[in-house]
């Protein structure tokens, strides 16, 4: 099996590495190492990419370059230990409470005002309940135990929010990110910013880069379509021109750009195929110098 990629329509109640078990005993064998590119907590549904034989090497890069779009409805007066319904949840505001804590803002006001505090120097935590490690251990297992690990702040992307419905005590927005965004968090911070508290109780990633979950397979019907590397991550077409720059570029050695990717730009990536035609890897130019970051299997 070449190096392959799914996208899948996360549902609600599973967790990503459940999506990976199914993935596991479905795909044809045989078959090699498989990953998922970002964790969905399983409250959250949405879209979730499935990376098989080589495919989820490009995870980080995927969630370094491609900005990420999630619709959620957050809920104000209430807190959560976890930041989402299924937390522990106890009641600060009630409803009236919330009504008169807005009643000096409108949703246009609010929604510029959230959108310039968020998109600047915004710092965030990420919360106890979550997959974030400390000394190789997930948060949440910590939390579970009763102690939670308060991790330093870091700063994140707000690109853009839009309030889709507002109807007090709820909100419905849309917001796009950058990698490692928490929306749980970010949307306690948008409550506090207002003087109340809240938490989210829905969460739905609808798209990744170019990716997009009405595109996604249903994970009830199995899988059938999926994406090649170049299909998931674009980048231009670099062809080593002799069987000797093959050689190098298999072995991990820089080339010269010259030669092969003088149409890169300074650091941009470009899909790597022998002579023949056949897809090797991924490079970027850096300088003059076009860089190996990852090869491929030569028997996938």
């Amino acid at each position: 099996m070449k190096p392959i990629a799914f996208l899948v329509d996360k549902p609600e109640g599973m967790g990503s590495t459940d999506v990976v078990r199914q993935f596991k005993r479905n795909l044809p064998k045989p078959f090699k190492k498989i990953g998922h590119f970002g964790t969905l907590d399983p409250f959250a549904t949405g879209l979730l990419i499935i990376g098989v034989n080589g495919s989820q090497r490009l995870s980080d890069y995927v969630h370094a370059d491609y900005k990420k779009v999630y619709r959620a409805i957050g809920l104000f007066g209430v807190h959560s230990n976890t930041g989402d319904r299924t937390g522990q949840l106890e009641n600060k505001h009630n409803e009236e409470d919330v009504k008169k804590i807005f009643e000096n803002h409108d949703k246009d006001e609010l929604e510029k005002k959230w959108l310039e505090e968020f998109s600047t120097e915004y710092f965030q935590r990420p919360p106890a309940y979550s997959a974030a490690k400390h000394k190789g251990k997930n948060l949440y297992e910590y939390a579970r135990e009763g102690v939670i690990i308060e991790k330093e702040k870091v700063r994140r992307e707000v690109l853009d929010f839009k309030i889709i419905n507002w109807d007090l005590p709820r909100i419905e927005f849309e917001v796009t990110v950058g990698i490692g965004t928490y929306i749980r968090v970010l949307f306690e911070d948008m409550a506090k910013a207002v003087g109340s508290v809240g938490h989210l109780e829905q969460l739905r990633r609808v798209s990744i880069g170019p990716h997009l979950v009405d595109k996604a397979n249903d994970l009830e019907l199995w899988p059938k379509q999926s994406l090649s590397p170049e299909e998931l991550y674009v980048g231009q077409e670099v062809i080593l021109n002799n069987p000797e720059n093959e050689k190098k570029y298999r072995n991990g050695m820089k080339l010269r750009a010259t030669d092969c990717a003088s149409h890169l730009s300074d650091n941009e990536h470009g899909w790597v195929k022998s002579p023949s035609g056949e897809l090797l890897g991924l490079a970027r130019r850096v300088g003059e110098d076009l860089l190996v970051l990852f090869n491929f299997p030569q028997n996938s």
